[in-house]
């Protein structure tokens, strides 16, 4: 009866939620407080600046710049500033693929898309009010148009949210559609480009929006599998 008990208990899904808790919020502090120490670090400031200003001041061709424009513009009618306009066709493609070829599992696919959007509204408070790091384009040599630089300033520099959201929305997506798993990381990839080639973040922003946004997807999806898990036994 006691062996019954150990196996019913093994089979618990809380375990693995509360790592997935704890690593969603572990990874949280972690961005938190690094976030406020890099700009005294030498060594990072050199590794911010070197790639940087070899980004910025790099060509930028007129093809190179519509190729990015799709990943920096808010060109659809609705969503605001908080998310870009071109993570809505992120979401239609994760959806619509699980909708096709991974039906059972679309119920947890979007409670762990749920689960995500309310996750990254609170991560972009929280590293908004505890992180203080002015943009690059204010400390560092730029090409920058001053009517971008007028919008960014008000808005936080670290780390990236378009990085934060592209790694976190397309690790949870991924989850339940594997054959989108490298579209999906070769278009991070893209992103976390464009946001040192416009001039909008540093390089360690951009590091710290994937750590963040990979690591809090993956809590997400700990959590919402071990749900799934349970409720299929």
């Amino acid at each position: 009866m006691s062996e019954i008990k150990l196996l019913q208990a093994e089979k618990s899904p809380w375990r693995n939620i509360a790592l997935g808790v704890v690593l969603i919020i572990m990874t949280t502090v972690f961005i938190v407080l690094i976030g406020n120490i890099l700009d005294s670090v030498p060594v990072v400031a050199a590794f911010d600046k070197v790639v940087y200003e070899s980004i910025q001041f790099a060509p930028h061709p007129a093809w190179l710049n519509t190729l990015v424009a799709p990943f920096n513009f808010n060109f659809l009618p609705w969503g605001g500033t908080f998310i870009p306009s071109f993570l809505y066709f992120i979401f239609a493609a994760g959806l619509l693929y699980i909708a096709i070829f991974n039906r059972k599992d679309i119920f947890f696919a979007i409670l762990a898309l749920a689960l995500a959007i309310i996750a990254d509204t609170i991560l972009f408070k929280l590293t908004n009010a505890y992180v203080v790091r002015d943009r690059p384009f204010l400390h560092l040599l730029n090409t920058m148009p001053e009517n971008f630089k007028a919008i960014w300033i008000h808005w936080p520099t670290y780390p990236s949210g378009h990085v934060r959201d592209m790694a976190l929305y397309s690790s949870v997506l991924s989850g339940y559609a594997k054959k989108l798993v490298w579209p999906f990381i070769i278009i991070t990839l893209w992103v976390s480009y464009t946001r040192i080639y416009l001039g909008a973040h540093y390089p360690t922003d951009v590091l710290a929006g994937l750590i963040l946004g990979y690591l809090v997807g993956f809590g997400i999806l700990t959590i919402v599998k071990s749900l799934q898990n349970e409720k299929n036994n």
